[in-house]
């Protein structure tokens, strides 16, 4: 037995709201993992924009956390090709800080390995052209 659709909407934007403070909690990225399942669901498709925007405002925090990149890697695995595009894009310019912590590293894995060519190309010439370039390489993640 599950909430009926009215609850579950009115949860859905709640969680939504609190995206940042649910992903980054043990407990809170179970729900967010459910959120992400549901809004794939064809009646909760209009939540994938609302998500990617939560997700994008705090996309730097939410990637460095041990709880929280997850969220962003579940989004950027499942999620259309426009919502992998504004994800990604919103971590442009801290790719290089990003891929040197242990958390967020995966996260600028999965933005490689789910960005269009063009994307792609952008995100490997931020990292090539640094000067930090041999601290990358270096690092374990």
């Amino acid at each position: 037995m599950g909430f009926r659709k009215q609850n579950c909407v009115t949860i859905v934007e709640e969680v939504i709201k609190e995206f940042s403070n649910v992903a980054c909690n043990s407990n809170g990225l179970c729900v967010i993992k459910r959120l992400l399942a549901i809004a794939l669901k064809e009646e909760y498709k209009g939540y994938q924009q609302s998500i990617v925007k939560a997700i994008t405002d705090q996309c730097i925090v939410i990637s460095e956390n041990p709880y929280g990149n997850y969220a962003v890697q579940i989004a950027l695995e499942t999620f259309d090709s426009d919502c992998r595009t504004a994800i990604t894009s919103s971590l442009k310019g801290k790719l290089i800080q990003l891929s040197m912590i242990k958390y967020s590293s995966n996260v600028v894995e999965r933005c490689l390995e789910h960005s269009n060519a063009e994307l792609r190309r952008l995100l490997l010439q931020e990292l090539i052209d640094c000067s930090s370039l041999l601290s990358i390489l270096c690092t374990t993640y």
